[in-house]
């Protein structure tokens, strides 16, 4: 029954199949011939209307003033370059005609002499002079003006077929170009080989996969083809030209036992080839034969059916996980995304229920923020961003459920919030969190890990100063000690420790000033370093210590004023936010570094530059025009704007900064991009413009190759 059934089912496709075959082979073999002729006109075109410009141009060199000028020379006019140099130029092409021609000869006849691609010489010098009388005797009879050969093979000199020095090169297929004066005596005659090697490059390439084979024959000779079979037995078959008068336009032509073509042949109007275009019959029956095939396979679909259902629901599941991971991924980054914006301080209350309300998070009445970073071990430097990112990654899915929002990698430490219906609650969830988060670090990436938790909060609005307390916190010098396991500071204990008074000392302040006035970095640094250790150890936070740092900065900076120099020329449009950002430092080495690196070190050598005289004038000019110009201005215009040469400005720019031009208007090109990047809500694509990049890819590689990341990174970053 099984077998009827199967028979029964199976035997219609077979003869389905063999009939859709023989339906499909003589429908397109019919299609095929009615568009091998539209293929062959078109190829045809397509050459003689090569063929066709470069004898108009021809024609018209022929009749210009260069060509006349060629004409009337008696010998070899080897003084007159400028009008030699013209009529050459005629010669070898314009931009089109240029790349067809191989090479080319004016033989001034009448005169005895001959210019070619190599030079002149005279007709006495001529090496194949047999074979060009033989030649220029033959073109007398030609009753043409302008035609097209296809000469004899010459014989060529030397390595890699270079023609040998004052010969007459005939070999090719060429055109010609003649003047003649008197009863059939020649004036001169130009001669122009075609660069075959160009023509072949014609061929439609497309046409092979479409089972079209084109070939382009000069008499016997071939130019071009892309069926070496097919045209060696076409000239076997027709070896003589009369023979071809015989072959009908349209015919076929059996290749092998199982090969056959149909064939379609033209002449060209205007150069006399031959171009033949056949079509591959095969093709279209290898194609049909598929229709059989896949009847025969219907047996066996039906018999590993359930099999194949199987692959195919796998098949479909793959790209569906695949998505799915990526809509997971996507929606994390918009996750950090408005945590970053929360820390950032950039939403209001409306835009934070909008934005809990699109993403599906809860609320809740009280929270708590914890901060994380990993203690180094054995003194080596961690990379920061890739093994914060890497926990951040593998977190398990039951820890990341506890956590408000997501984890976010965010400035130099990973932050976590703990959500709550109270204040008990939050502060049970951070304590969860904390243990966890911590535990998995220490088993899977082996840190200890220093925390500092803020103090409870209750608005989201509030998350900026939950942010402050952590940096507090975090970077307390219980955390400091790298040589104890893991450790953590409330923010809550940690405000209540009493502070001593008269923690600003006013003296060394004045101190300080004068190290810096003397341009004395060395001392400058060391009382500095004194200050914030002094305002640390007695333990300032908060806003007093922020009065305390934005103070010491004012003062600092006051010393440009006092000895007349302008803030913009001491310190860079990237800089904007040094004084807003210096306070947000709790980690006492990098608050001594940035003011020591962004404050006091561009003050010093300002007051240092101040004293060398007009080269500093000179180069604050300079500054200034790279400045008000973007970075788009060049070292020429540069120089004549200053009415200076364009190498004294190279020096004075070396001299003062130790860096060439070049790395100066790149400085300021991505000073000014950071600055819009941080300062405004402009896409890439638009400081791209402003900073005359004609193409944002350009501007954006330029970026990445001088600060490490794209300008969407950098600005996400910061």
């Amino acid at each position: 029954m099984f077998i009827k059934l199967m028979a029964l089912v199976t035997i219609p496709m077979i003869i389905m199949g063999i009939v859709s075959s023989l339906i499909y082979v003589n429908g397109e073999s019919a299609r095929s011939e009615l568009q091998l002729q539209s293929y062959s006109e078109q190829i045809t075109r397509e050459y003689e209307n090569v063929f066709s410009s470069l004898k108009e141009y021809y024609i018209e060199v022929a009749n210009e003033d260069a060509v006349r000028w060629l004409a009337q020379q008696e010998k070899p006019p080897y003084s007159m370059y400028s009008d030699l140099n013209r009529a050459q130029d005629s010669l070898q092409g314009n931009y089109f005609v240029e790349k067809y021609v191989e090479s080319y000869e004016f033989i001034n006849v009448r005169s005895g002499w001959i210019l070619d691609d190599y030079g002149m010489f005279d007709y006495d010098e001529l090496k194949n002079r047999e074979e060009a009388e033989q030649f220029l005797e033959a073109q007398k009879e030609v009753p043409l003006s302008a035609y097209w050969i296809k000469a004899k093979d010459s014989e060529k000199y030397g390595n890699h077929n270079l023609r040998k020095q004052n010969t007459v090169d005939l070999s090719g297929f060429r055109l010609v170009i003649k003047k003649e004066y008197g009863a059939g005596d020649l004036a001169w005659i130009i001669v122009v080989k075609i660069n075959e090697s160009e023509i072949r490059q014609l061929l439609p390439s497309n046409y092979e996969n479409m089972g079209y084979s084109v070939s382009v024959l000069s008499d016997q000779s071939v130019m071009a083809e892309t069926n070496q079979k097919l045209t060696q037995i076409w000239l076997e078959k027709f070896s003589e030209e009369k023979e071809w008068g015989a072959f009908d336009s349209e015919g076929t032509l059996q290749i092998e036992k199982t090969t056959k073509y149909s064939i379609s042949r033209t002449s060209g109007a205007t150069s006399g080839l031959t171009y033949l275009v056949g079509f591959n019959h095969n093709q279209i029956r290898k194609i049909g034969m598929t229709f059989i095939f896949a009847s025969f396979a219907v047996i066996a679909v039906i018999a590993v059916l359930i099999q194949i259902v199987r692959v195919l629901v796998l098949a479909f599941a793959n790209p569906l996980n695949k998505l799915e991971l990526h809509v997971k991924e996507r929606d994390i980054q918009l996750k950090e995304f408005l945590l970053s914006n929360l820390i950032k301080g950039e939403m209001n209350e409306g835009k934070i229920k909008d934005a809990l309300g699109k993403y599906q998070i809860t609320e809740y009445s009280s929270y708590r923020m914890l901060g994380m970073a990993c203690k180094e071990n054995d003194n080596k430097e961690i990379l920061k961003r890739e093994i914060y990112t890497g926990i951040l990654e593998t977190l398990p899915e039951e820890i990341q459920s506890k956590i408000f929002i997501t984890p976010l990698f965010y400035g130099d430490k990973m932050i976590f919030v703990a959500g709550g219906e109270d204040d008990n609650a939050a502060e049970n969830q951070t304590a969860v969190i904390y243990k966890e988060v911590k535990d998995f670090i220490a088993e899977h990436f082996l840190y200890h890990v220093s925390c500092g938790i803020s103090q409870t909060f209750h608005h989201l609005t509030d998350i900026q100063q939950a942010y402050n307390e952590c940096n507090e916190a975090l970077y307390d010098q219980t955390n400091a000690n790298k040589s104890e396991g893991s450790t953590l500071v409330l923010f809550d204990d940690y405000s209540m420790l009493k502070r001593e008074s008269n923690v600003y000392d006013i003296i060394m302040e004045g101190e300080l000033v004068q190290a810096i006035e003397n341009c004395n970095v060395e001392e400058s640094q060391r009382l500095l370093e004194t200050m914030i250790e002094r305002l640390d150890s007695k333990r300032v936070i908060g806003v007093e210590r922020n009065f305390y740092l934005t103070r010491l900065l004012t003062v600092i900076v006051g010393t440009t004023v006092t000895h007349g120099l302008l803030l913009e020329d001491v310190f860079m449009d990237s800089q904007y936010n040094t004084f807003n950002r210096i306070p947000m430092l709790y980690d006492t080495e990098k608050l001594k570094e940035a003011i020591i690196k962004e404050v006091i070190q561009p003050i010093i050598e300002s007051l240092q530059k101040l004293e060398d005289g007009d080269e500093m004038g000179i180069f604050q000019q300079i500054q200034k025009l790279v400045r008000e110009n973007r970075g788009n201005i060049t070292l020429s215009e540069c120089a004549q704007t200053l009415n200076y040469h364009p190498n004294y400005i190279g020096k004075i720019i070396k001299k003062e900064k130790n860096i060439t031009f070049t790395d100066m208007v790149n400085e300021e090109k991505l000073m000014q991009a950071k600055y819009m990047l941080l300062t405004t809500e402009m896409s890439v694509a638009e400081i791209s413009e402003i900073l005359m990049y004609n193409n944002v890819q350009n501007f954006i590689r330029f970026f990445k190759k001088h600060i490490g990341v794209t300008p969407a990174a950098f600005r996400k970053e910061h």
